[in-house]
């Protein structure tokens, strides 16, 4: 997607265009060192069992780590992580699987996303939760809600289910973002391959090693991490006004970042979304006097939530 949905000219066309462009290496080295991470964890919560308290806290880091799947999983969806058509290709299902969603169904719902950000009635992620990513929860039993990722495992479900059946009889969609013809045949049986992943996957604690269920259990844990990045993106903004207004960035640590694959610059995603994630902080530097919702670090941006501070948006001042 090279849409512009910033209308002013904050990037001149020279400028957009060099950050615009594509590059195999940075993606290369970061979803080899990603996935090694995640492969190795996982390696050694299966070989080393019998220490309990170990595998719990291994658990817990793996959980982080298949978090973060989510960003390159998004970068190659949007075909910016790599230069070639394959390449993209390959790393959004490497991601994608343990994300657990199919890439042609995160296609069809993100672009529209784009398309729609915070539009209650056409952006699928404020229609589908719009309790939890269009406006701030107002108790602390629904932030926990929100913290522990339901409606997050909520959504994955709900759109895996919707397709793993052929398109309806009509051959109409149920949801404004659904695909038909033939995107709807990808999607469905694509979404069969995640369901299969999983499955053999639970097949394999049961028959096999009960302690591929640390890593079942991991990755269910990992969608609270995704949730607490992404609610951060637009819950409690405007749902009018330019794309900047709409849309936060998050200003955070390097550990923070590479693990996130840079997302916590989502104001400048989305105004520019065909700009790499590895050119984000460069985008940032060139357009930060100009973001309307610029907050230092999600920990005080939810610490503003829970306290129900500088509502609607808790958005937390930046120091200096």
């Amino acid at each position: 997607m090279d849409e512009v949905f910033e209308k002013r000219l904050l990037l001149d066309r020279e400028t957009l265009h060099a950050l615009q462009q594509r590059r195999n290496g940075p993606s290369a080295v970061r979803l080899t060192l990603h996935l090694g991470a995640v492969s190795v964890t996982s390696w050694v919560i299966v070989a080393w069992p019998q220490l309990f308290l170990t595998s719990v806290m291994l658990t817990v880091a793996l959980s982080w780590m298949v978090s973060g799947m989510f960003g390159p999983f998004h970068e190659c969806v949007h075909k910016t992580a790599f230069e070639s058509r394959g390449l993209n290709t390959l790393g959004a299902w490497l991601s994608g699987l343990l994300f657990g969603m199919a890439p042609a169904t995160y296609h069809a719902f993100h672009f529209e996303h784009h398309r729609f950000t915070h539009d209650p009635e056409r952006d699928p992620e404020i229609m589908t939760y719009p309790d939890a990513l269009a406006v701030w929860p107002e108790t602390k039993r629904a932030w926990l809600r929100l913290a522990g990722g339901t409606p997050l495992i909520q959504l994955k479900y709900a759109v895996l289910i919707r397709f793993l059946k052929s398109e309806n009889k009509a051959g109409k969609p149920t949801a404004l973002w659904e695909p038909t013809g033939a995107r709807r045949r990808e999607v469905f049986w694509q979404s069969w391959l995640i369901v299969g992943f999983w499955v053999g996957l639970v097949i394999i604690a049961i028959t096999v090693t009960p302690a591929v269920w640390w890593l079942l259990l991991a990755f269910v844990i990992s969608n609270a991490w995704q949730l607490l990045w992404t609610s951060a993106e637009h819950t409690g903004l405007p749902l009018e006004g330019t794309i900047l207004n709409r849309t936060r960035t998050v200003l955070s640590n390097r550990f923070v970042q590479w693990w996130n694959w840079n997302m916590n610059f989502h104001a400048e995603h989305h105004a520019w979304p065909g700009i790499p994630w590895h050119q984000l902080p460069a985008a940032h530097e060139l357009v930060k006097s100009n973001l309307d919702h610029l907050v230092s670090g999600y920990t005080a941006l939810h610490t503003n939530v829970l306290h129900q501070h500088n509502m609607p948006t808790a958005n937390a001042p930046v120091d200096g």
